[in-house]
Parts: structure tokens; sequence; C-alpha cells
């Protein structure tokens, strides 16, 4: 348990170091503190040097604004790095040592990066959830960059393609909220409390549709025409808990789902192509056929 208290705590200051770049040494212990892996300044610089010598990864020291980074060329392994102990945290990997963790580490190649971004937050918006206290959450927009604070009292984690989300009551706006946890900067707990079982109500949401965003629409029944060899596909993972297969034809099945449309839905039916029809509901049908033409415009 130790080892893997060790390199909990390496992977940590990585993971500080890649999400706030130039933090202050102050900063560092701060952060790793709020996760219970205290330590002193001195252990910190040890902490640097076995990350360099174990690990490959070079953090340095910014005179011009008193912070530590992780140079430019390493990122990629420092990634890897956070990526295998999330790995290993899900799937039981113990290691006797920091030398085997990396051994291990590069023996698997990941798929994309910023597929754990953001991780760190979990633990923390887990803790305030459970025990109903509001946090101040400062984000990132992904599209805009802008950055915004949001004071929202966290009701349920969500993770979908690898990715962690939370969702919440967003108290200022008065509107329930979905954040990505890759696009936060900070949290910080407050001192005020919420009642309430949101957390079943959101459960609830999540379960009628396919991805994070929950539209104001209805639940309604969708069903497709799958065709072979697509089908056997859809029978070893089905693109909803709701699916149930009602017709078995020799060259197709007919599934159906118990949703509500979204936009991730639609995108993973555009992502099946040829190998599948909509045949209900008609609002659907229609929506995915104009995003078709204009696919096919594109190439015109």
């Amino acid at each position: 348990m130790q080892i893997h208290r060790k390199i909990s705590r390496l992977v940590a200051i990585i993971e500080i170091l890649k999400r706030r770049p130039n933090s202050s040494m102050q900063g560092i212990l701060n952060n790793l503190s709020n996760r219970d892996l205290d330590a002193s300044e001195r252990s910190i610089r040890r902490d640097f040097k076995l990350i360099r010598d174990e690990f490959g990864i070079e953090i340095v020291y910014n005179r011009s604004n008193g912070g530590y980074a992780i140079e430019q060329e390493f990122l990629d392994e420092a990634e890897a790095l956070i990526r295998l102990i999330e790995l290993s945290n899900s799937a039981g990997l113990i290691f006797e040592s920091l030398s085997e963790a990396n051994e291990i580490k590069n023996l698997i190649s990941f798929e994309h990066e910023g597929q754990f971004q953001g991780i760190e937050y979990l633990e923390p918006l887990l803790r305030a959830a459970s025990m109903k206290i509001s946090v101040i959450i400062t984000h990132k927009h992904f599209l805009t960059e802008k950055v915004k604070e949001f004071y929202v009292n966290p009701l349920l984690m969500k993770e979908f393609q690898g990715r962690w989300y939370v969702y919440g009551y967003e108290i200022n706006r008065k509107h329930f909220i979905t954040l990505g946890l890759d696009r936060m900067l900070e949290i910080k707990f407050t001192e005020d409390y919420f009642t309430g079982n949101g957390h079943e109500k959101a459960k609830q949401l999540f379960s009628q549709v396919v991805g994070i965003n929950i539209p104001d629409k209805k639940l309604c029944i969708v069903k497709l025409k799958v065709f072979f060899p697509q089908v056997d596909y859809f029978r070893t993972l089905p693109l909803h808990i709701s699916q149930e297969e009602i017709e078995t034809h020799d060259k197709y099945s007919i599934f159906s789902y118990a949703v509500i449309p979204n936009y991730e839905l639609s995108q993973k039916l555009l992502s099946y192509g040829s190998s599948i029809q909509i045949l209900e509901p008609l609002e659907l049908l229609s929506s995915i056929t104009e995003e078709l033409k204009k696919s096919l415009n594109n190439y015109n």
C-alpha cells in the first residue's frame, strides 16, 4: 500500500502541473492536502527528482512567475502516466515498484490524449455531493474559452465516452447544468449545504437518454431497423439500457428504445450510416434525414 500511495502522490503532482502550469510550491502543497496526500516542501522536491529519474518527465522552475511546470516535450508522457494510474484503480493493477509502473506504461497504447483530464476533481465533487455541500466551480467553456464561475449543488457524477461530468443545480442561474470535469480549473467548497435527494431524480433522467444532454422533451419510443451483420453488434453492445429486439428477420431486426432524443443519440445513429434505418418517431427521422442531406452536400 505504501508504494501505491507514493505513486498516487507522484501522479497527483503531475496532474496538478499539467492542469495548472506554473503552480507555486504552496499551491502544489495545498492541492495535495485537499487530496489527503500531505507532504513537505522537501518531500516534493524529492518527488520532482523521482518523477524525472523513474518516469523521464522533467519538471522545471520558471523564475519569472515563481511557478513549476512540466516541460512541453514531456506532456505526452505525463498524460500516459495519469491514464495508467486511472486504469490501475479500475482494473485492480498493483505495482510493486515505480520502475514496474513505468514498464507497464510502455506496454499500453492509449487511444487519444485528454481522456482522463480533470479526473482529480472527481473525488472532491463526490465528497461534496455526499455531504450535500454547495461548491463554486471555475469552468472554461469548450467553444468560447470563456472562464466562468458556477455556484452548484452537485447531484450526480456521469461518465460518458471516457470523460466525466457533474450534473447539478446552478443556484445563481436557477437551472440544472452539466459541466465537464476536463474543463474545470478550480473547485471551492462553500459553507452552504443543500437538502433533498436530487441524485435520484438525476439518475432517472440520465437513464432516459444516451449521453449527457437532457433536453426539454418527452420520453418516446424510438424504433430502428438494423441490417445484418450490424444486428450482432447491437445485441452485444446495446445502444441504450431500454433496448428490446422486437422483430427478427433473415436480413434485419427491429429494435425499440424508450428514450428522450438528444444530440448524442443523433450522432450515434448517424455513425451507423447505411447499417440502420430509423422507423420512429417521424421527428427524429426528419432531423437525421436533414443531417444526411447536409453531409452529402459537402461532397458536391
